[in-house]
């Protein structure tokens, strides 16, 4: 779903919060390499905007569909996501700022190429 430009830009700062929030609690658990842990939550955020329902919200659902949960396909392509974003932005050192940006790149890339709008028909029911 295309939203209106300052629509879109608050909901990435908002995502890219989401993002930096879940490494802050994770950072704290394990130590992993960069790599590893770009993958990790970008999963994560998947499949937690999933299940805490901030994706029903985007997508404006009364209730999903039977797909009961993110499919695997997508938290490994969110995971992946993380990873080649992590690439494009390996001259920043500081781990919560990339991944605020991250996370907010995402959310606008993902909207610009549609994919958005794919999630929302494959899971929502209006």
């Amino acid at each position: 779903m295309t939203f209106t430009a300052p629509r879109l830009l608050l909901e990435a700062v908002f995502v890219g919060g989401f993002t930096l929030t879940i490494y802050l609690a994770f950072s704290y658990l394990f130590i992993l390499p960069e790599y590893t842990l770009l993958f990790v939550i970008g999963g994560l955020k998947h499949a937690l905007g999933y299940f805490t329902g901030l994706q029903r919200y985007y997508c404006k659902c009364s209730h999903h569909k039977n797909v009961k949960a993110p499919t695997p396909f997508e938290i490994v392509g969110e995971g992946a996501l993380f990873v080649v974003l992590g690439a494009v932005l390996k001259p920043i050192q500081t781990m919560p700022l990339k991944l605020f940006l991250i996370g907010f790149s995402a959310h606008i890339i993902f909207d610009v190429l549609g994919g958005h709008r794919w999630f929302c028909k494959t899971h929502c029911m209006k």
